[in-house]
């Protein structure tokens, strides 16, 4: 089964099959972890950053680095990429998380994965 499918793999493999841009595939990574926008999230009503269609994940993570992007989903899950580990990080849930956006699950279990991918 493709890593794609299994959410498993390095994040290279998976962003690299669906970002192919003149700049190659560091530089539209770079572009896409490089806050855009600081303001308040018209879904949400909270104050967020965002990169080029993701957030900015380094504010709301510190254990990832300042380029890390991805996004949470309403029902608690949880998708990012952090080019300084290499780690791609996702997660869904059987139940809906309240109030919505990523389960507060999300922070210990991340944190643990980076932790582990970089002592490796």
């Amino acid at each position: 089964m493709p890593s794609s499918l299994t959410d498993s793999g390095r994040w290279e493999g998976n962003v690299g099959e669906f970002l192919r841009a003149p700049g190659g595939l560091r530089g539209t990574i770079a572009e896409f972890g490089r806050l855009h926008a600081v303001g308040t999230d018209v879904v949400t009503w909270d104050v967020d950053q965002f990169g080029l269609g993701f957030q900015a994940m380094g504010v709301q993570y510190p254990f990832v680095g300042a380029d890390a992007f991805g996004h949470s989903g309403a029902a608690g899950a949880q998708a990012f990429a952090d080019p300084r580990s290499g780690v791609a990080y996702g997660y869904v849930r059987r139940r809906f998380a309240f109030p919505g956006g990523a389960a507060p699950e999300n922070e210990r279990l991340a944190a643990a994965v980076v932790r582990a991918a970089v002592e490796v």
